[in-house]
């Protein structure tokens, strides 16, 4: 989940500044507060267990680097930067989803972030729709 949240803010990170609609600008800076919230909720959890998060990689962080500015060449607008968020909070749904069947993870602390983390990606998701 840690990473999840931390795709979410980089991503947010690396497209804001490029979108031209500021109710969509808005949407997407209360979307990094949110996975701000529950990263700080997984870190606690993490540090309670005496546990370091796993964090993202060098090479995805290069390749999520250059995947979004081919993605962006030529086309940074509010539509390409929607879908392409839209496509991140989607993976990120399927992954929180996974985690919550897991039944290795039979922890209600995990699962109570698990939740609310998806609850934050279905809304997020619900509101990027909007701007396809």
């Amino acid at each position: 989940m840690y990473r999840i949240v931390e795709m979410g803010i980089i991503g947010v990170d690396e497209v804001v500044k490029k979108v031209e609609d500021s109710c969509l600008e808005k949407l997407m800076l209360d979307q990094k507060k949110d996975y701000m919230v529950v990263k700080k909720d997984i870190r606690d959890l993490l540090d309670e267990y005496e546990e370091d998060p796993k964090k993202i990689g060098g090479m995805t962080r290069v390749s999520n680097d250059i995947y979004t500015n081919i993605k962006l060449m030529g086309e940074e607008d509010d539509k390409v930067i929607s879908k392409m968020m839209l496509e991140g909070t989607n993976k990120g749904v399927i992954e929180v989803t996974a985690i919550l069947n897991d039944k290795k993870y039979n922890n209600e602390k995990i699962s109570d972030i698990a939740e609310h983390l998806l609850k934050v990606l279905e809304y997020n998701g619900r509101e990027l729709k909007k701007y396809l």
